[in-house]
């Protein structure tokens, strides 16, 4: 698309939703501000929360793994709540119940007595974390295709860049104790007081600079409109097809539009509830043909599960990963503390730096469907090279095996303490995190195209909810069975291998199909002004 029809189309954009490019780019900002806290929070709380939870008597690890998992099932719940009332209109009010909710939990969280405290606070947070799927919402219907998945990840780098501001945050508070009225402040309290006044920042400033838009015009849920205006149109009144009966072939309706025919009808019966062409009165004299699949059949065609799976796959095995990570690298290397710190913070700068990188490309118009081709590569090259290279010999030399059977054979016979093998560790470790970034930001941009946008919230919130379960199962599954690499790694290997496979089996699906269809249009209505 040229720049003059691009400016084009956002200014109409713009006028319909009744905001302008500045308004739209300080809500941007907001979100922006909403999720660089989120990733600050994760940072901040996670490394201090165990030693929290020691301190007030509640020291046993399940309970732990507890607290860490009420985050993510009270976000799982809310999700698709605050997805379903942002389908209704009204995001910024969402946000700003969004905020006080996480302003509570983090309160309780600074003054907890005890372990059942610290649990309700981080279930309270929880419950205001579901408010991102109404944020994707938002930013799915305030861009074009175009640009989406450049503004998304902008917005999902700024949560990067709070994973790495957020540890800062933590020097220098071991010895930190003073009181604020009735309440103390510790080191280990203090992540909750940081975020309160955070989150207390964020309500503000969606308040002060965040603008909102009605809710989508859609006569039902999940409306599809194509719509265009041909050189000669005959006039046809009521036509239509219901579910049941045989969707109209565009043939019957213009004869100069066969080779859209088999496309329309298959669409039709694979979506449609009813689709009309109205009389040659209607406005602008457009044909328009409108298709109304239900909530339960938009989002249970195979390429959206397809894309629920990879984003089920992209936390699971990142959780279980970053759970792993810590007891292996003192196993393997004899990092502490610092050194792990260093790490995490390099992986923070790399992910960081993928996030730019898949924004560049998205700007220069590379599509969502390479961009996730380009992710799985790197996580499939990362995963059965780091899992299937290490046995380490006399001359010291390794050899790499690209079998996911041989990789799961010689696992067991990795040797610590090697060169070799924190070499291997360092690239399998930038191969995962650098493919991480093609899969979470193209994921949301494509789905907010093959899907309405009147359902826009409902299906980020189904969307977080599949993220909420692998944040929940994927630390679960590492506490479990980190001492057994066989089933441990098989699974991960095996949830990669069935998201590639079913990626590869809908990537030829994995266009916008108005797309496609506005193109042929267009061409049949060059043919017809020659």
């Amino acid at each position: 698309m040229g720049a003059d029809a691009f400016e084009s189309q956002q200014a109409a954009l713009f006028v319909r939703l009744g905001i302008t490019l500045k308004q739209r780019d300080k809500s941007v900002l907001c979100l922006s501000v909403l999720w660089f806290f989120a990733g600050v929070e994760y940072a901040v709380i996670l490394p201090t929360l165990w030693l929290y939870l020691q301190s007030l008597d509640f020291g046993e690890r399940w309970y732990f793994g507890l607290v860490l998992s009420s985050f993510s099932a009270a976000g799982m719940i809310s999700a698709p709540i605050f997805g379903l009332f942002a389908d209704r209109g009204g995001v910024k009010g969402l946000l700003m119940l969004s905020s006080v909710l996480m302003v509570v939990g983090n309160f309780l969280y600074f003054v907890a007595n005890d372990g059942y405290v610290v649990l309700e606070g981080r279930v309270i947070a929880g419950l205001g974390a579901g408010v991102a799927s109404a944020s994707f919402a938002y930013l799915a219907r305030v861009t074009l295709r175009e640009e989406r998945t450049r503004v998304i990840g902008t917005v999902m780098a700024a949560r990067q860049l709070g994973l790495l501001f957020g540890p800062a945050l933590n020097f220098g508070t071991e010895h930190l104790h003073f009181p604020i009225g009735p309440f103390e402040v510790t080191s280990l309290t203090v992540p909750g007081l940081v975020m309160v006044l955070c989150w207390t920042i964020t309500g503000l400033t969606v308040y002060v600079m965040f603008t909102d838009i009605d809710a989508p015009l859609s006569s039902a849920p999940g409306t599809r409109r194509v719509s265009r205006q041909p050189s000669r149109q005959p006039s046809y009144n009521n036509l239509s097809a219901r579910r049941g009966e045989k969707a109209p072939l565009l043939s019957d309706i213009h004869p100069r539009l066969p080779d859209m025919s088999a496309r329309y009808h298959e669409a039709i019966n694979e979506y449609g509830d009813e689709t009309k062409v109205p009389d040659q009165g209607s406005p602008n004299g457009e044909l328009v043909y409108t298709v109304i699949p239900t909530r339960w059949q938009e989002y249970t065609q195979m390429p959206v599960l397809a894309l629920f799976g990879v984003s089920f796959l992209c936390i699971f095995n990142q959780l279980a990963l970053e759970t792993w990570v810590t007891p292996f690298t003192q196993q393997y290397f004899d990092w502490q503390e610092t050194a792990n710190s260093v790490m995490y913070m390099l992986v923070g700068l790399v992910a960081v730096s993928m996030f730019l990188c898949v924004r560049a490309l998205a700007n220069r118009g590379v599509a969502d469907r390479y961009l996730m081709l380009i992710g799985l590569v790197a996580e499939c090259v990362g995963y059965v090279r780091g899992l299937g290279e290490t046995r380490y010999c006399a001359d010291n030399s390794c050899t790499f095996h690209v079998s996911l059977v041989t990789a799961l054979v010689l696992i067991p016979l990795v040797h610590p303490h090697t060169t070799t093998a924190l070499i291997v560790f360092v690239v399998v470790v930038f191969l995962i995190v650098s493919g991480l970034p093609f899969l979470f930001i193209p994921v949301p941009a494509l789905q907010s195209k093959l899907t309405s946008e009147a359902t826009q919230g409902f299906g980020q919130g189904l969307r977080r909810t599949v993220i909420s379960v692998g944040t929940i199962i994927g630390p679960l599954w590492a506490g479990l069975m980190s001492r057994e690499p066989y089933p441990f790694l098989g699974l991960m290997i095996g949830l990669l291998a069935v998201a590639s496979l079913a990626f590869f089996w809908v990537f030829g699906r994995l266009v916008p199909a108005e797309e496609t269809d506005i193109s042929l249009v267009d061409e049949v209505a060059d043919d017809d002004k020659t």
